[in-house]
C-alpha cells in the first residue's frame, strides 16, 4: 500500500535509492536553493514533484531540478504526445512522443539521381 517516510536524512538508504512506489519520502529544507540541491543530490533523475503557492518560483525550480518528468502542485499521466525519459542513472532512452519514435527507429538516407541509363550499370 501507499507509504510515507517522514524526516528522511541523507544518511538513510531511501534518500539515495531509486524507490518505486507508491512511496513518498519527505525532508525539510530552508529555501528553494537548498531544495534544488537536495533534489539533485542523487545519481537518479526519473521524476520530481514541486509544490508551491508561487507559480513563478515553482517554474524556476522546474528548470533547475534534473528529472525527466516534473509535476507542479499535483500529478497527471500526460499523453502519448509527451515524451517520457529520465536523467542520470534512471533508465535509458526515451519513450512516447517524437523522441520515443526516434528512439525506436532506424534512419536511413537514400539519395537518387535521375539521369539516363548508365551503360556499365546492370
Amino acid at each position: 500500500g501507499p507509504t510515507v517516510i517522514d524526516q528522511v536524512t541523507p544518511a538513510m538508504e531511501v534518500y539515495t535509492a531509486e524507490v518505486f512506489g507508491p512511496v513518498l519520502t519527505t525532508f525539510t529544507f530552508t529555501g528553494p536553493e537548498e531544495a534544488v540541491r537536495l533534489a539533485n543530490d542523487t545519481e537518479f533523475g526519473l521524476s520530481a514533484h514541486i509544490w508551491s503557492r508561487d507559480l513563478e518560483t515553482a517554474l524556476q525550480t522546474v528548470r533547475k531540478v534534473r528529472a525527466g518528468r516534473t509535476w507542479v502542485n499535483g500529478q497527471s499521466g500526460g499523453g502519448p504526445e509527451m515524451g517520457i525519459g529520465a536523467y542520470k542513472g534512471s533508465g535509458i532512452g526515451r519513450e512516447l512522443g517524437h523522441y520515443g519514435f526516434d528512439e525506436y527507429s532506424e534512419q536511413k538516407n537514400v539519395y537518387v539521381t535521375l539521369h539516363p541509363k548508365v551503360e556499365w550499370l546492370p
